[in-house]
């Protein structure tokens, strides 16, 4: 899943149902990169598959909220294979969520990312294991897929190579609202700690 980064950087076009984040974000146009996900561009969005704060931003890959049983029938009907939850113990529908994906066929991952403080490198790079070698569509979810985009955003960073600014634009695309300063302050934090990255010029 490892692609060329082609075309402009689109938000996610809807936010959280009744929630006090904001909606979408314009994110500016970012230099094409080596290495990375390919970004679809707005006319080359997989059509809607019907899930909560759903974004399609790069090929291979759906970024949603929390999807019940239909929502999760729904996204195998538009070819994904592999979900991927965020989710932490507790929250809505994760303890019926396993044997709903195991009904369908469907491979399921837990990485549980309860607050900022688990955003981490690690985590980061096990999103990337998750990523690698679905035979379809993977499904990223959170409750809003806000926490899905700040950890696309790390995961740019960390395993990407992509610069601070790239990985905040592809976080944003990824569908990250409220985690915007908690990712920012991580990554300038590391790169406290990385002199002369390239990163972080």
């Amino acid at each position: 899943m490892r692609m060329i980064w082609m075309g402009l950087l689109v938000a996610c076009s809807s936010s959280q149902s009744g929630a006090s984040e904001p909606g979408s974000q314009e994110v500016a146009e970012a230099p094409s990169r080596e290495e990375g996900d390919q970004m679809n561009s707005s006319d080359e969005r997989t059509a809607g598959v019907g899930l909560p704060q759903e974004g399609h931003p790069f090929t291979g890959v759906i970024t949603a909220g929390q999807p019940d049983e239909a929502g999760l029938r729904a996204a195998k009907r538009a070819g994904v294979t592999r979900v991927v939850n965020l989710r932490s113990d507790g929250e809505p529908l994760t303890a019926e969520e396993p044997a709903m994906a195991a009904s369908l066929g469907l491979q399921y991952q837990v990485i549980p990312i309860s607050d900022a403080e688990d955003l981490t490198e690690a985590n980061a790079a096990a999103l990337d294991a998750a990523l690698e070698g679905a035979e379809g569509e993977v499904l990223v979810h959170c409750g809003s897929s806000n926490r899905v985009g700040a950890l696309f955003a790390l995961r740019a960073f960390y395993r990407e190579g992509a610069t601070v600014e790239e990985a905040m634009a592809l976080g944003a695309v990824a569908g990250m609202t409220r985690m915007t300063d908690a990712v920012r302050s991580k990554l300038e934090a590391a790169c406290a700690e990385l002199p002369g990255d390239p990163r972080c010029e």
